[in-house]
């Protein structure tokens, strides 16, 4: 439920998340392997929530605000540790691929994503961060490929 006059999202608004297959263990060590299917109306209710903790991301609500989005992703939870493999997600003017290993304390990512006109790629290992803003796709692709595409859904070097 989203509540106040600063919170602007539309009357039935919904989403569904399917899990069309996965295992759960839910004694600890908990640990949970599945793939996930969304499907959103729109990214306004979204939008807000982050708009109630930063105040800034109110003046691009209209731009950021992106309908009939759908995506799907293999989610691998064990402990502290959460890998996010082959992350797709599309709607109207929004496309984004990602990949990401997340621990306590060591967390590495890729992502390319584009809305309208404007698109990003990032690789994030360690300190590092590379950001690619030309050509980002093709980029994204090729270290998918090189150093994610393996069973851990990390890349060979940051084990």
């Amino acid at each position: 439920v989203f509540d106040g006059d600063a919170t602007d999202v539309e009357d039935g608004w919904w989403m569904t998340v399917g899990v069309p297959e996965g295992r759960a263990n839910l004694v600890s060590p908990v640990a949970l392997d599945a793939e996930l299917d969304l499907s959103m109306r729109d990214t306004r209710a979204i939008i807000a929530l982050f708009a109630e903790v930063k105040r800034w991301i109110r003046h691009f609500e209209g731009f950021l605000t992106v309908r009939d989005v759908k995506g799907r992703a293999s989610l691998r939870a064990e402990g502290p540790r959460i890998r996010v493999r082959d992350l797709s997600l599309a709607g109207d003017r929004l496309e984004v691929m990602a990949e990401a290993r997340l621990e306590s304390d060591d967390n590495a990512g890729i992502f390319w994503g584009k809305l309208g006109a404007f698109s990003l790629g990032m690789e994030r290992l360690g300190d590092e961060t590379d950001f690619k803003l030309v050509n980002g796709r093709e980029w994204y692709e090729e270290r998918r490929a090189s150093s994610w595409a393996e069973p851990q859904g990390g890349p060979e070097h940051a084990r």
